[in-house]
């Protein structure tokens, strides 16, 4: 029989590349279902062309299997260690509770053993606390761009000797040695090629003020710095000495008062902040410090302690402790910048900004007026070409409605002409009662009629600051989630007014014995029972500002994001600009939703590395 026409089989490899990128890397699929292992298994030819794609990125599900998977490649197929690229230990949401006696296991004798990926790209384990001398194996694998491991607290910085080529750089640092005082500094070196660094500091003493006053870097483009226990002038006097930074994620260990007009200035680069003043002791010399004196007058990123402010101050009472900012250069020279003082005239613009505001309540005296969310937007001339804010408001909002905070933050929003993602969460203490959209006559639920998604509270199973570094977490994960059943057995009272709604709003002859166990029911009947008023409201805000493209509420407190709802609207507009159609997805975390991650004070890159973790985290 002859055979009619072309089959995939007959395609060249340039098309079958082409046909590949337009599917993506397909990671929110499990393996078996990517398309790049479906070709490997239709005939010899397509899996001679496939095996070496798939072998690109390599993941090593337990860090047991790590030797045994590098005697495979050295002994058995060593022609293959030359297409892998990345190699993954474990998963990339790896929490660390191992214990002490598991540190380093996977690099035990692997130098002894041979490293044959040398053209290997990206390496990650979170599952193994390192230093310099555990990696040495990847020394022989000199073009490196990415590095992403767990580090010890008592290691210095990792040296950038062997790795030339590195690119991005990220450490979770841990304390593994009952040890007193910082590892010795490294020596001063720089990393010349390094745009993204980030580093989880879980240590009680600051792992980073040791180590990075002798580390230079470049062409820094993006900083994550999380959970540190360092003072916050250090790091902002490292962001001044970095000019090329572009894009900033911070959060501190320790309760920061940090001042926002101090915020403002290092994000402009006007900002002059106090230099080092530790001391060390210089053989035959004797202490001195390790920085110059300079004659001028320092910012303060920090409010005092005691939040004690003169009643006459014109300072912005807004004040955080954790923030997130992307900038962008005004002229070629601005991220040049050599001196310790910063400039007379702002040399960057702010186009994104990730704030949780903390509530007033705190400052003595005590302001007339505290500042609840939408009076933020107020402040407009001083954000020209802002793109992006997430704000997150921690002060309980008692006198405000959802709809009424709505409408004032659309009032404001024709002063923002650049902003096109806006990202809000408060903590609301309202009901949906008012709703002018529900079903008449109305039907109220506590449950169903809450400013949040049924659901129970989360109990985080992250790092806790009270625990010892590398102890194992007691605390459960997660109680299950809020279902009729859950109802019944332990919220009797509002069984019968919940039922009747639901019958209301979904029919008479609704079978609530078939969704009683279903984790999901509750939440996605409390979205469809508000949507069409949040639909309102959001359009209500989109008209006032023609750049607004997406709109995300977090219906649940910030204090609370661990167990979090997010509602993401996305704003359709016609040619002239003009609001089409506003469209809305609810996402939460405790009905197993992809993509229902907490509000994190993160912009930029690194929020889309971390909202992509939680993405994929399953496969």
């Amino acid at each position: 029989m002859t055979r009619c026409g072309a089959t995939l089989d007959d395609l060249p490899d340039d098309l079958l590349l082409e046909i590949l990128d337009y599917f993506g890397e397909q990671k929110n699929l499990p393996p078996p279902f990517r398309i790049l292992f479906v070709l490997s298994r239709v005939n010899r030819r397509l899996r001679n062309f496939a095996t070496p794609l798939l072998l690109r990125s390599v993941v090593v599900p337990r860090y047991s299997n790590f030797r045994k998977f590098i005697r495979c490649f050295r002994g058995q197929a060593e022609g293959r260690a030359l297409w892998i690229r990345s190699i993954q230990i474990g998963n990339l949401d790896e929490k660390y509770w191992v214990h002490k006696r598991r540190i380093a296991d996977p690099y035990r004798n692997i130098v002894a053993q041979g490293f044959p990926f040398v053209d290997l790209r990206s390496f990650t384990c979170w599952r193994a606390v390192a230093n310099s001398n555990h990696l040495a194996f990847l020394r022989k694998a000199p073009h490196l761009t990415e590095l992403r491991v767990a580090w010890s607290s008592f290691a210095s910085f990792p040296s950038p000797e062997h790795w030339r080529e590195l690119e991005t750089l990220r450490l979770r640092i841990y304390g593994v040695h009952k040890t007193i005082g910082a590892p010795p500094p490294p020596l001063p070196t720089t990393f010349r090629f390094l745009t993204t660094l980030a580093i989880h500091d879980s240590v009680s003493g600051s792992w980073w003020a040791s180590q990075i006053e002798n580390v230079r870097f470049p062409n820094l483009r993006v900083l994550g710095l999380y959970r540190t226990a360092c003072l916050s002038t250090s790091v902002y006097r490292f962001i001044h000495r970095h000019p090329t930074l572009l894009e900033v994620n911070v959060s501190f260990r320790y309760s920061a008062n940090l001042r926002f007009d101090a915020l403002v200035k290092l994000m402009e680069g006007t900002g002059t902040w106090r230099p080092n003043v530790s001391k060390a002791y210089v053989f035959g010399t004797g202490w001195a410090t390790s920085a110059p004196k300079m004659d001028a007058v320092f910012d303060d990123p920090e409010f005092p302690s005691s939040l004690d402010i003169p009643e006459d101050t014109t300072e912005t009472l807004i004040y955080f402790h954790a923030f997130a900012f992307a900038r962008s250069p005004l002229r070629p020279e601005s991220v040049q910048w050599d001196s310790p003082f910063g400039s007379a005239e702002p040399r960057y613009v702010v186009t994104a900004l990730a704030l949780p505001i903390n509530d007033q309540d705190c400052f003595s005296p005590e302001p007339e007026e505290p500042l609840l969310i939408q009076d933020f937007f107020t402040m407009a001339n001083r954000f020209p070409f802002m793109e992006e804010l997430r704000l997150a408001h921690e002060a309980p909002h008692y006198d405000e409605s959802i709809d009424s905070i709505m409408d004032a933050i659309g009032s404001r929003l024709s002063d923002w002409t650049n902003l096109r993602k806006l990202t809000l969460s408060w903590s609301v203490y309202d009901s949906w009662e008012d709703d002018p959209f529900a079903i008449r006559p109305y039907i109220f639920s506590s449950i169903l009629d809450d400013t949040a998604p049924p659901m129970l509270p989360r109990i985080d199973d992250s790092y806790d600051s009270d625990m010892e570094d590398g102890e194992e977490n007691p605390r459960a994960a997660m109680e299950d989630a809020m279902t009729l059943s859950y109802l019944r057995e332990k919220r009797a009272d509002h069984v019968d007014a919940t039922e009747r709604a639901l019958r209301h709003q979904l029919g008479e002859d609704l079978d609530l014995e078939a969704h009683a166990e279903d984790p999901s029911f509750l939440v996605r009947v409390w979205e469809a029972r508000h949507s069409n008023f949040m639909a309102k409201l959001v359009r209500s805000v989109a008209e006032q500002c023609p750049t607004l493209e997406e709109l995300e509420w977090y219906p649940t407190p910030p204090h609370e994001s661990i167990r979090a709802s997010r509602w993401v609207w996305r704003i359709h507009r016609d040619a002239s600009r003009k609001v089409r159609l506003t469209t809305g997805g609810l996402t939460c975390c405790m009905s197993g939703d992809k993509g229902a991650w907490p509000l994190r004070i993160m912009v930029g890159q690194e929020l889309a590395y971390a909202n992509a973790i939680d993405s994929t985290s399953q496969y």
